[in-house]
């Protein structure tokens, strides 16, 4: 007990004294994790939007005009009793027509001329969510298309797979950045801690004079580097938070014409842990690297 105690009065100390190495130490660990935390936080975006996205995708079977009216709910019956499929909707060509009016809206005027209705009656198809995946899909099309009584089947799967592929690549770069910056940011803040420990140089040597053992003159720099790595992970998750509640909330609402209504989510647990733990990890270790150098002396 006396020994942490004596630990915790050192390294409060030390903290103290070279409190604008610190601050440094501090300032360049949290700018670094916001750059991850960013990254990670449009990562999961995407992925929560993807998500959205397939909750909305169906498959949709346009009949042909000379299929019979109750050959039609019987079909539409009929693939309901697939595994595959979760339910179905039968659209007749008069409700198409009503649909469409309303989507247009004010300017439903421009079909006053229009003779007769030329839109086609239709099933939509509704897959429950495990089935939601590209070969299901795909698979499932070629055999409602290859029904009689069914001319054309569309799906909107090709764009949804456009937009994982960007998905992945968005995650491939932030893992591409993250790993430039943590490179970068661990020379730029070992070097900083190498310089506190530096500035610590006589006291250590005393130290080893004395007979103290390697363990008792690290233990200070371990729980100062363990320290620096909480307070930067902690500055970083609250400025994290407020490009959340600004930036990220701010660009939702003004695209949300495009890619609807989405409330953007902040980090997940998982990934607020592994921002945390890193960075206390980092701070360990280059705390462990820049004494090592100083008690080999």
């Amino acid at each position: 007990m006396r020994a942490l105690l004596y630990f915790l009065f050192r390294t409060l100390r030390n903290i103290r004294e070279e409190w604008a190495l610190n601050l440094r130490i501090v300032t360049g660990f949290a700018l670094m994790l916001v750059v991850l935390g960013v990254f990670a936080m449009l990562s999961r975006n995407l992925e929560v939007l993807l998500t959205k996205w397939g909750e909305d995708l169906q498959v949709t079977a346009y009949l042909d005009p000379k299929l019979p009216e109750d050959k039609r709910v019987e079909l539409a019956q009929n693939l309901e009793k697939l595994p595959e499929v979760e339910r179905t909707t039968y659209v007749s060509e008069a409700l198409a027509m009503r649909r469409f009016r309303q989507d247009l809206g004010g300017l439903v005027g421009i079909l006053d001329g229009l003779e007769g209705n030329p839109l086609p009656a239709s099933i939509e198809i509704r897959l429950p969510p495990e089935r939601r995946t590209a070969p299901e899909v795909t698979a499932l099309a070629a055999q409602i298309g290859a029904i009689d009584g069914v001319r054309e089947v569309q799906f909107g799967q090709e764009w949804v797979e456009r937009y994982r592929t960007f998905l992945d690549l968005v995650s491939t770069l932030g893992l591409g950045i993250g790993v430039i910056l943590i490179f970068v940011g661990w020379s730029s803040v070992s070097n900083l801690i190498m310089l506190t420990v530096y500035a610590r140089k006589d006291e250590i040597e005393i130290l080893k004079l004395v007979g103290a053992t390697d363990h008792f003159v690290r233990t200070p720099f371990l729980l100062e580097g363990l320290f620096q790595g909480l307070v930067a992970s902690m500055l970083a998750l609250g400025l994290l938070y407020g490009l959340h509640a600004t930036v990220f909330v701010h660009f939702a609402q003004s695209l949300a014409g495009f890619f609807g209504v989405f409330d953007p989510v902040f980090l997940g647990t998982t990934q607020i842990a592994m921002l945390v733990g890193g960075s206390l990890g980092l701070g360990l270790i280059a705390s462990f690297v820049a004494t090592g150098r100083h008690l080999e002396v």
